[in-house]
């Protein structure tokens, strides 16, 4: 019996499971309910908000991953982990520009931020822990993988514009502020993942904005398909056109001097890509060349880069940067469109073929077994000219030369055997008739 009562509270409690954790993530009435709740939740609280609709599959694989983020600060009275359901909350998800789900967005001192990181349990708790913390470090700690700017100044107008600044930047991904305290010198450190510290002197607010836009990206980038969305849609500076080469490249290393020495930095993002990258613009790029590719247009330029100096490479980007090259590929026309869509279908389908064999197999089938049918209708099928009634009182007519006697049945001959038929059923009618007179002549005359 204890036992019985055992695996009914086990059962009960997974059933329950569920409920007891999507009731710690937020919800709202009306948009009401959810501008008060941000007014009275502003000062100093992060909210962090998913914008949601139940068919979305993305949003189907995050939810459980939601409910545990709710669990994780559930008991942190500064933070509030918060869901919207677009399909029945249309007016609040109008109000935030809502396109696309799911679309994450934290609210914060009446301000609101997009999160545009990784969708993981770890990473959008360290967002939220960002958030909480200050912007701006007292201390300086050297970190290779992280972007730091340190600020050195004893000047407190120049101080509370990089504290400004730095609440403007400070969630992005791999960016450090510090200010550890005053100094006979006004300068900003850049430190652009352990390279080598650059040094800036324009420390009003638009300075430092730009300064830290120029900054914000690695010298070198992963731009694989994985990261290149985070890439290129977080470039405060542009887009800029982007600079890559193949990951297997023997001459990756010439390219990546030529970023670290930052000649291109307000103009170009340098790093390394994949094929999934090249395939979907329609890049030709091989071992031997790099590619300057641009994000807005699609447009795409070669860089030889076999057994040349970095001064001809860099005469090269810097010919393509001022516009004076014509570019080796791109959208171009209709001709080229509909060529890259046939590209694009055949890797589609060559990729099905191989992870979905069945679903390849049908998709290809089943068009070429219709097609097949009525290739073969209009081919090899007879057409029928007469109705159903014609083809019913239809007759044949024969005569036996022994006894004379006329006989009809039904046929289905072709249009021309039919009226060649008619013809001689017409023919054998007229002499059967003049036979009868004949015969009644006959007897006449006998019986006369």
């Amino acid at each position: 019996m204890y036992l019985q009562y055992s695996l009914c509270a086990i059962l009960f409690s997974l059933l329950l499971a569920p409920a007891v954790l999507s009731s710690k993530v937020k919800t709202f009435n009306d948009l009401d309910d959810f501008n008060r709740y941000m007014s009275d939740h502003s000062e100093g609280h992060v909210t962090l908000v998913k914008f949601f609709a139940p068919w979305c599959g993305h949003c189907k694989h995050l939810a459980p991953v939601w409910q545990q983020l709710a669990v994780e600060f559930n008991n942190n009275e500064k933070v509030t982990i918060a869901q919207v359901d677009c399909t029945t909350h249309d007016p609040i998800c109008s109000k935030h520009s809502v396109r696309g789900f799911p679309t994450l967005t934290m609210f914060m001192n009446k301000k609101t931020r997009p999160y545009k990181g990784p969708r993981k349990l770890e990473n959008l708790q360290s967002f939220v822990i960002k958030a909480m913390a200050e912007p701006v470090k007292s201390s300086f700690l050297q970190n290779p993988s992280s972007i730091q700017f340190q600020l050195i100044t004893g000047n407190q107008e120049y101080v509370k514009n990089f504290k400004e600044v730095a609440g403007e930047f400070f969630l992005d991904d791999n960016l450090e502020f510090i200010y550890e305290g005053h100094s006979e010198v006004d300068r900003l450190l850049v430190s652009n993942m352990a390279s080598k510290d650059v040094t800036f002197e324009d420390l009003s607010t638009t300075g430092l904005r730009k300064i830290v836009a120029m900054e914000s990206m690695p010298l070198w980038n992963d731009l694989t398909a994985s990261n290149y969305a985070n890439v290129a849609q977080n470039d405060f500076m542009g887009p800029r056109k982007l600079v890559f080469t193949s990951e297997s490249s023997s001459e990756k290393s010439v390219l990546q001097s030529i970023s670290e020495s930052r000649s291109f930095q307000q103009k170009l993002v340098f790093g390394f890509t994949d094929d999934r990258v090249t395939q979907y613009f329609h890049i030709d790029l091989d071992a031997k060349h790099a590619v300057v590719f641009d994000p807005k247009t699609k447009n795409w330029w070669k860089v030889d880069m076999e057994n040349k100096d970095v001064q001809i490479i860099e005469e090269e980007l810097r010919v393509i940067c001022d516009g004076y090259k014509k570019e080796d590929g791109g959208p171009g026309g209709w001709f080229s469109k509909m060529k890259h869509g046939a590209a694009d279908l055949w890797i589609n389908l060559k990729d099905m073929a191989e992870n979905r064999p069945v679903i390849a197999l049908l998709m290809l089938g089943l068009p070429l077994g219709v097609i097949s049918c009525f290739l073969y209708a209009v081919c090899f099928m007879t057409s029928e000219d007469t109705t159903e009634e014609e083809e019913n009182t239809e007759r044949l007519v024969t005569r036996d030369e022994q006894t004379g006697e006329v006989h009809e049945f039904p046929t289905d001959r072709t249009k021309q055997e039919r009226e060649f038929a008619a013809e001689e059923t017409k023919n054998l009618r007229s002499r059967k008739g003049k036979d009868r007179n004949d015969e009644n002549e006959e007897n006449d005359e006998k019986s006369d």
